[in-house]
């Protein structure tokens, strides 16, 4: 039997198709799922798991908590800021560009402590085997 290859790639349609091994309808999951390797034919869980259990079990990891959706007012900050950022650079204003960078930086600590923080909560939460 030959060894079919399974890939996580980034999902995207949000309609239903056809597993590709199989023939079962399955809905994609979004931001990633499991299709075959070097193409975009969407895998189901069932054909995922006997094919490649680890990738499964690497997607349901991400989903159970350990991503979160970023919200539209996260994104459009975000975008703001780069925009902001590109301003500066084309001005050539590096006091600016510093201090945008130096914000940033700040931003992305406190975000990674935050991370951390709730991952700890989640663990002290989850009852051991």
């Amino acid at each position: 039997m030959e060894h079919i290859k399974l890939a996580i790639k980034p999902a995207s349609s949000t309609t239903a198709s056809l597993c590709a091994l199989c023939g079962k309808k399955t809905e994609p999951q979004r931001p990633f799922d499991l299709f075959l390797n070097d193409t975009q034919q969407l895998v189901c869980k069932s054909c995922g798991e006997k094919c490649a259990p680890e990738l499964v079990s690497l997607l349901e990891y991400f989903y159970k908590g350990h991503y979160v959706e970023p919200e539209h007012e996260t994104i459009e900050s975000g975008v703001s800021s780069i925009k902001t950022i590109a301003q500066n650079m084309q001005l050539e204003n590096l006091y600016m560009l510093e201090q945008d960078l130096f914000r940033i930086s700040r931003q992305a600590y406190l975000l990674r402590k935050h991370v951390v923080k709730q991952i700890a909560k989640q663990e002290e939460n989850t009852p051991s085997s």
